[in-house]
C-alpha cells in the first residue's frame, strides 16, 4: 500500500484525503506518519473492517487471496456521506506521471455521464477466453473492466444504493454457484455489465515483465498508472529481480532505504540465487538488489 500511496502523492498536487479500510488499521500507523509529509494531504482516515455474519466471502479458500479483496463492496458502510468523488487504487498500482489535471478531467467526465463508475476495459479482443468469462458471469455487454484503478462518482454511488445492491448481487452469485475467478472484480463486472465510463489504458496499464522491453518507451512517455497484474509481483521472489519492478521499488525506497521483499516459507537461498541468475547475471543494480534480498532472507 505504501508504494502505491506514496507514488500517487508525488504526482498529485491538489488537496486530498486518504481513506483506508483494513482489518487491523493499527499496523498502518508508521505508514500514515510517513505520508503526512505531503503538504496537500489533508487527512488519512483508517477504518477497521468488521466482518458481517450475514456475508460469505466467495472463492477465497482455494486462492492466494484474503477477504480484503472484497472490501470494495462495503465502502458505503464506512466512508463519510459527504464525499463526492473517490479514486480507488490497488496496492500494486503505481503512479508514474503527473496526474493532477487528468484525474480531475476524468472525474468531470464521469460526473457529466450517466455512469457512476469509470474503469479500463481489459476485454477489448474477441477470443474464446473472454467469451467463456462473459458466459460464466452472464455479461451481455462483452465489456469487463479491471478494478485496480476505479473512478467513482460517490454521490451517484450513494443515490443509487450501489453498495447495498452489490452485496445483494454477490449473495445471489454465491447461491447460484457461479465461479468467481477474479473475486470481487467478477462481482463488480457481473453487476455493472458494461455500464461504466470506459477509460484509456494509460489510466491502468497492465505491466508484465515478458512485454516490458517492447512497452517501456510507451509506458514512460504516455502512461499515468501502471498495474502489476498477474502473479508476478515486484515484492515477491517471482518479480523482485524483474526490470519492471523498479517503479514499485523506487517508490518504496522513499520510505525505506532497503527493498520491499516478502520472505515466504518456501523460499530458500538456492531459489533466490536461481531466480536472480535467470534474470540478471551481471547487472550492478540487480546485484545490489540481490544483496538486499539476501539480507531480508537471512535476518527474517
Amino acid at each position: 500500500m505504501l508504494s502505491s500511496a506514496n507514488s500517487f502523492l508525488q504526482h498529485y498536487k491538489d488537496p486530498i484525503r486518504i481513506h483506508i479500510l483494513h482489518n487491523n488499521p493499527d499496523t498502518l500507523n508508521e505508514i500514515s506518519s510517513f505520508l503526512k509529509k505531503f503538504e496537500n494531504l489533508i487527512s488519512i482516515t483508517k477504518y477497521k473492517f468488521i466482518k458481517s455474519e450475514n456475508f460469505t466471502f466467495p472463492a477465497i479458500e482455494n486462492y492466494h487471496v484474503t477477504e480484503a479483496t472484497y472490501y470494495r463492496l462495503f465502502l458505503h458502510q464506512y466512508l463519510p456521506k459527504n464525499i463526492s468523488k473517490l479514486l480507488y487504487l490497488d496496492p500494486d498500482v503505481i503512479t508514474i506521471s503527473e496526474v493532477t489535471k487528468v484525474v480531475q478531467k476524468q472525474f468531470n467526465e464521469l460526473k457529466n455521464s450517466k455512469y457512476s463508475i469509470g474503469g479500463v476495459n481489459y476485454a477489448l479482443s474477441s477470443n474464446s477466453a473472454n467469451q467463456k468469462m462473459f458466459d460464466r458471469l452472464s455479461i451481455k455487454s462483452k465489456k469487463y473492466f479491471n478494478a485496480g484503478v476505479l473512478f467513482i462518482d460517490y454521490k451517484k454511488w450513494q443515490s443509487f444504493e450501489i453498495g447495498r445492491n452489490l452485496i445483494s448481487h454477490s449473495k445471489e452469485i454465491v447461491s447460484s454457484n457461479v465461479e468467481l475467478k477474479q473475486h470481487d472484480q467478477d462481482v463488480l463486472n457481473s453487476y455493472f455489465d458494461g455500464k461504466f465510463l470506459e477509460l484509456d489504458y494509460i489510466y491502468n496499464y497492465p505491466i508484465l515483465e515478458r512485454f516490458y522491453k517492447q512497452d517501456k518507451i510507451k509506458i514512460e512517455k504516455n502512461v499515468f498508472f501502471i498495474h502489476y497484474v498477474g502473479k508476478e509481483k515486484p515484492w515477491l521472489l517471482n518479480g523482485v529481480f524483474s526490470k519492471s519492478a523498479k517503479y514499485y521499488q523506487n517508490s518504496y525506497k522513499d520510505y525505506n532505504d532497503g527493498i520491499h521483499f516478502e520472505v515466504k516459507n518456501d523460499i530458500n537461498f538456492k531459489k533466490i540465487i536461481k531466480k536472480y541468475r535467470l534474470r540478471n547475471l551481471f547487472n550492478l543494480t540487480q546485484l545490489t538488489n540481490l544483496v538486499k534480498v539476501l539480507k531480508k532472507y537471512i535476518f527474517k
